[in-house]
């Protein structure tokens, strides 16, 4: 037999009633031992536009693979992991369809477990996300008429692997997960080149300015609360056996511990710049790992929550700026924004939470309402409880105290070269930007007197 595949009791419940041919995302995590999966994802429907295609609808579900194109569902994909926390994943797909017809869907099937998976590397091209031996993504086949489920893995390290059967086991398990937290310090500077022409390519100079952090969170080193070391190869021992009902896992406090950047200064490029983007702010992390699961796998969940939420929160403020009225934009020679707050919802398919980020002004209802899309819920009435992630820890009750903590913190410079100045540029994280994140994530954004 091959893998064994473990299915969180409900998963199959929570799908089997899908119209045929239904096609979904399976969300857990690919271990060396062990696949977990937590829950499923419904793939929403996809909008139908020309009377040929309403003709189609009428005859097929508009949520099943003859009528789904491979665009839909990899961007639905990318969206799905975006709110997803550290330590959780797509590592696959369900179809409800008789035996029967499973085999001629088998090809396609193939195909979009291995653009998942170029998917997933073109996102983590900093961090490794999939390892050697976690290449073998999951499909589960559920019959529509008997409900039995039938379970296969794919390698799709290479093009060209076939399914090969796996052991499917049932049992509950989520609630064994354990929970890493803490909170981590953000400082960048980018510098942006094309501000005023293209505001959209500020998301380009954000992931090009993250390379700093992306550095020093790969040598980082996660250890325990106040400081105390484990070993790698240790086994998570939760801080406590009491938990919440209805959560998964219990919460273990956990730091990260990162080394100054060695990098030469022969690394350094000069370049002209319209604009500067500095980040400065507090931001926490959420990481699950399974039962038995050593400290390696917990520090790995928490490096990815902390990339997928800083880059989600950066992706989502660009496009809040280049929705701006092109008059304004024109003028605008400085900014200084909160970056979306995340919140987690727990939706009633798992005890997993699903992250959303919201900027002031928008309620909680706009928060469940977007996640009830994204998972395709059909009843959003027990998604009532938002919890909001609390991105400083550090009170702000003597603002001269951070002030002159910012005025002495070492400074950040960078020069560029501008042809009608010669020196265009010159940053300095400064007292400004400490003080204004004191209650959160900030970004801040000024022009250099374009």
């Amino acid at each position: 037999m091959g893998k064994l595949i473990v299915v969180e009791n409900g998963c199959v419940e929570s799908v089997q009633n899908s119209p045929i041919n239904h096609v979904g995302l399976l969300i857990g995590q690919l271990g060396a031992q062990r696949n977990y999966v937590c829950f499923p994802v419904k793939t929403p429907s996809q909008s139908l536009e020309t009377d040929s295609d309403q003709e189609v609808k009428s005859k097929k579900s508009a949520s099943s693979l003859e009528t789904l194109e491979d665009w839909w569902i990899l961007e639905h994909t990318r969206q799905v992991i975006r709110a997803l926390p550290g330590g959780l994943d797509v590592i696959g797909l369900y179809v409800v369809t008789p035996p029967a017809s499973a085999k001629g869907l088998y090809p396609r099937l193939r195909q979009l477990l291995d653009k998942i998976y170029e998917l997933q590397k073109s996102q983590s091209e900093h961090v490794d996300l999939v390892t050697p031996s976690h290449f073998h993504f999951i499909l589960l086949q559920i019959c529509p008429a008997t409900f039995k489920t039938t379970c296969k893995t794919v390698d799709v390290s290479e093009r060209g692997n076939s399914f090969v059967p796996a052991e499917l086991k049932t049992q509950s398990h989520s609630d064994r997960w354990h929970c890493l937290h803490g909170n981590i310090q953000v400082q960048l500077l980018v510098p942006c080149s094309e501000f005023k022409r293209d505001i959209v390519k500020m998301q380009h100079a954000i992931k090009g300015g993250m390379k700093s952090l992306i550095s020093s969170l790969k040598s980082s080193i996660l250890v325990g609360k106040h400081g105390h070391l484990v070993y790698s190869s240790e086994v998570i021992k939760p801080e406590t056996n009491k938990q919440k009902q209805g959560t998964a896992g219990v919460k273990t406090e956990v730091e990260l511990f990162r080394t100054e950047n060695t990098e030469e200064e022969s690394d350094c490029c000069t370049m002209c710049t319209s604009a500067t983007l500095k980040l400065q702010g507090m931001l926490s992390f959420r990481g699950y790992v399974p039962p038995k699961a050593v400290w390696e796998e917990g520090e790995k969940a928490v490096k990815v929550d902390i990339l997928r939420s800083l880059m989600a929160r950066c992706e989502l403020l660009s496009q809040e700026v280049a929705s701006e009225d092109q008059d304004k934009r024109a003028t605008l020679t400085s900014l200084s924004q909160g970056l979306p707050r995340r919140s987690l919802i727990t939706p009633p398919i798992t005890i997993f939470p699903i992250s959303d980020y919201t900027f002031d002004g928008e309620t909680e209802q706009e928060s469940i309402h977007r996640v009830v899309e994204l998972i395709s819920l059909e009843d959003a009435t027990s998604l009532s409880t938002v919890e909001h992630l609390e991105d400083c820890y550090r009170p702000c009750s003597d603002e001269a105290e951070v002030l002159k903590e910012a005025i002495e913190a070492p400074a950040v410079k960078i020069q560029t070269k501008s042809d009608k100045t010669g020196l265009k540029f010159v940053g300095l994280v400064g007292a400004v930007a400490i003080a204004t994140a004191a209650s959160a994530l900030w970004w801040l954004i000024d022009q250099n007197g374009l």
